[in-house]
């Protein structure tokens, strides 16, 4: 069956069917995977790379296609989920047992979706159980997990979800004594149903909290992250449906830094008014978005600061000329930095031979963060030399034109894609220390650096012999246009293999990663490339029933994802996870 996605469009459509580079991560592909944290999901697909810094619930960066991390839009059930302070998503607090689907989007989404979009989009899907869930698990570093979830109806539908993690967790960096723990307490609520004929109603939250524990100098750090949406769908006319989604993020951390304790917190609501016609010769979508940002942050140095952006879209999918094509145009209002206009243009033709050819260019940008605009003004002297830290209420956004060229085949139950892309940023943002007096030094944020990028992304799976097989090769040149050197953490070369079988009660699956040489710390450090091996093993001694393991590292490779100036930040070793799942849906 195909899989539907809506995350590239804002409209259902087949992967066959989209004019984008896509993935889909299922409930069945997760279970099967045995993931300890959602970036596990994530690393083995093709245009994605993972950083990591430290162990379990450490800060995770996820690129696509070479951009910046905070330069992929992530949404939950349609809601904007990123600080927006920092401008990247906390992924380590959403755990695996709480999604239900992921739909990966690569390539530039502006113009649908506003800042951020600008390498990509994940979205995520929370978990709809079915019925009774249950899963309890102990492993490595004396992590401990239990979850379990119910989930019915018929007219209305609803899912409950909670579950709990606690792990010791390793030494985060390679000189540091103790481990560093960390805990997660989760729960996820659905519902959905019809108010009257015509009209739907879904409703998704997600809530997690939990502490992170950091070296001494640094602190502890207790967090909190909620994600709601309440979408309304009518179908108006047998030609026009119209949805209202009205959401709300927050994200909140509260650091026991011994030097600069902090309580940060974001808290995002949002509207979005979506109209789809079927006219034209095709799909005609309008919509209004609105979010606004409050941010706060107290104790050491004060943040209180709201954003406001609100935008307006127009997207056509038509067939003309023997080809598929889709036209999209988005202008948003930023409260701080003025107005901007994306758009976005893709074609797409089958040709006799099955193949089918895609083609597309699209504009994008990435709003600056709170943090870079309204930092504050910290004045410390030492020795007599005086260091000045602040925003820039002048930032401006960073920008980007990307083009995109793909071929897909499928030869029987085989299948393969080929894309090759090229991103030209512009207005990059970095945090900057100039001199500014004879003994005076200050760092502030600015629009310093332009990137370029160019990659290929090869794409296979294959049923054979009962064997399930994928696989998926990188090619990247992401460099910094003042220097040529390759951008911090983006691998030149990566390949992704994976394997996957049933035998009877028993399954099992295989997952191969290599990654090429890597700059780190602004091109100073070079992490050397690395080839990880993990395994996974699962047997059901009844039908509701299943015993799963799953080695992380097999052969318990040496390797760096990261590195810092107080040195290189810790990666699992060999680890062994057991847990015994139910699944009475």
């Amino acid at each position: 069956m195909a899989q539907v996605i809506v995350t590239a469009t804002r409209t259902a459509q087949t992967a066959d069917q989209s004019l984008a580079s896509v993935t889909v991560i299922d409930r069945d592909e997760i279970e099967r995977s045995q993931a300890r944290s959602t970036v596990e999901l994530l690393r083995a697909k093709a245009g994605i790379h993972i950083s990591t810094s430290g162990g379990i619930g450490k800060t995770d960066s996820v690129f696509i296609r070479g951009t910046n991390s905070d330069h992929v839009l992530v949404l939950i059930d349609g809601v904007r989920a990123a600080s927006a302070t920092l401008g990247t998503f906390n992924w380590g607090n959403l755990r695996p047992d709480q999604i239900e689907r992921i739909e990966v989007v690569r390539g530039p989404r502006a113009s649908l979706y506003g800042s951020d979009a600008v390498g990509g989009v994940i979205q995520i899907f929370t978990r709809r159980n079915e019925g009774p869930t249950a899963r309890i698990g102990y492993g490595g570093d004396d992590t401990r997990e239990i979850e379990a979830g119910i989930g019915g109806g018929k007219r209305w539908r609803y899912s409950l979800q909670a579950g709990a993690l606690d792990t010791d967790g390793i030494r985060t960096l390679d000189q540091a004594s103790e481990k560093h723990g960390y805990d997660n307490l989760h729960a996820a609520l659905g519902l959905d149903g019809e108010l009257m004929p015509g009209l739907a109603m879904r409703f998704n939250l997600t809530h997690a909290h939990g502490t992170n524990e950091l070296d001494p100098a640094t602190g502890d750090i207790d967090y909190r992250n909620q994600a709601a949406s309440l979408k309304l769908e009518h179908m108006t006319t047998a030609v026009w449906s119209q949805s209202l989604t009205l959401g709300y993020a927050l994200d909140e951390t509260d650091s026991a830094s011994p030097t600069s304790p902090a309580v940060i917190q974001t808290k995002r609501r949002s509207a979005s008014w979506q109209n789809d016609l079927t006219v034209f010769n095709g799909l005609f979508t309008a919509g209004i978005d609105y979010w606004v940002d409050e941010a706060s942050k107290d104790r050491n140095g004060v943040i209180d600061e709201n954003i406001y952006n609100s935008a307006g879209f127009v997207q056509h999918q038509f067939s003309a000329l023997a080809s598929d094509w889709t036209l999209g145009l988005r202008y948003d209002h930023h409260s701080e930095f003025g107005n901007e206009t994306t758009g976005n243009i893709a074609w797409g033709h089958d040709l006799p031979t099955g193949t089918r050819v895609i083609a597309s260019y699209g504009t994008a940008f990435k709003a600056p963060t709170v943090n870079g605009l309204f930092w504050p003004r910290s004045v410390d002297s030492f020795f007599g030399t005086t260091y000045i830290i602040q925003g820039n209420p002048d930032l401006q956004p960073e920008e980007s034109q990307t083009a995109e060229f793909g071929l897909r085949h499928t030869f029987g139950k085989v299948r393969t894609e080929a894309n090759l892309f090229h991103t030209d940023l512009k207005n990059l943002i970095e945090w900057s220390t100039v001199q500014t007096g004879t003994s005076t030094f200050t760092s502030s944020p600015a629009n310093v650096r332009d990137a370029t990028i160019r990659g290929l992304e090869l794409i296979a799976a294959a049923d054979w012999a009962g064997w399930n097989f994928g696989a998926g090769y990188t090619y990247l040149d992401a460099t910094n246009d003042s220097n040529d050197e390759q951008l911090d953490r983006r691998p030149e070369h990566s390949l992704d293999l994976t394997a996957q079988r049933d035998f009877g009660r028993h399954g099992i699956g295989i997952e191969a990663l290599a990654r090429s040489e890597r700059n780190d710390q602004n091109a100073t450090t070079r992490l050397a490339g690395y080839g990880l091996v993990n395994l996974t093993y699962r047997y059901r001694p009844a039908p509701r029933w299943q015993v799963e393991a799953r080695v992380e590292n097999l052969f318990d490779k040496d390797y760096v994802l990261a590195s810092s100036f107080a040195g290189d930040w810790n990666t699992l070793d060999r680890t062994l996870f057991v847990s015994v799942r139910y699944n009475g849906e």
